[in-house]
């Protein structure tokens, strides 16, 4: 609402992928965010992403916007002191996987299926091999995957995951993995 309200251009809101075509820069914030193991929510947060050369917004709605907030102090701000310069940061990588560190309600490891930035409130996974992200999804959220981090969890009463979790969980080799069929368990990816 606030880029439509403020006519911001697209162009800083958006990115394109590998493939062509053009996605927006969805962030992650929240476990909340992450509605199923195979799928994220309508998230309406985007990152937006300045290149750092002033020059290259020049006339734009977001060089005025940016002006503006210049103007009502936002320099000052610890949170952007140390950014030089103030607009820019440099673009994260999305992760494949997102586990939601807050693991109060249910275990959940999620397919980050629209490329989403990730704030701090997930552990990120980076894959190798992406193509196997489903299939290790549904490893990590299925009985014989609880089962290993129930046993390897000393703390089980602490319910936030930290990396070290995510780095001890034990993945099963790809010969298992690839008779993983990601359709047959459409209905179970889905579900909240």
């Amino acid at each position: 609402q606030a880029i439509a309200a403020e006519d911001l251009e697209n162009t800083y809101w958006q990115r394109m992928r590998d493939d062509g075509s053009v996605v927006d820069n969805h962030v992650l914030t929240s476990g909340d965010d992450v509605e199923s193991m195979c799928g994220l929510p309508r998230i309406d947060r985007r990152l937006l992403l300045l290149p750092r050369d002033r020059t290259q917004m020049a006339g734009t709605n977001v060089q005025t916007r940016l002006d503006r907030a210049e103007r009502e102090g936002v320099l000052l701000r610890t949170s952007v002191r140390s950014n030089d310069p103030l607009w820019h940061i440099q673009p994260p990588e999305p992760p494949h996987l997102v586990i939601p560190k807050q693991q109060a309600q249910r275990w959940g490891v999620s397919v980050n299926t629209i490329r989403a930035y990730a704030s701090d409130a997930f552990v990120c996974i980076r894959l190798e091999q992406p193509e196997l992200a489903a299939r290790i999804a549904l490893w990590m959220n299925s009985t014989m995957g609880l089962f290993l981090r129930e046993l390897l969890r000393p703390d089980v009463h602490v319910q936030s995951i930290t990396v070290r979790d995510a780095q001890e969980f034990p993945v099963s080799d790809d010969a298992i993995l690839s008779v993983i069929d990601p359709s047959s368990y459409a209905a179970l990816s889905r579900r909240r």
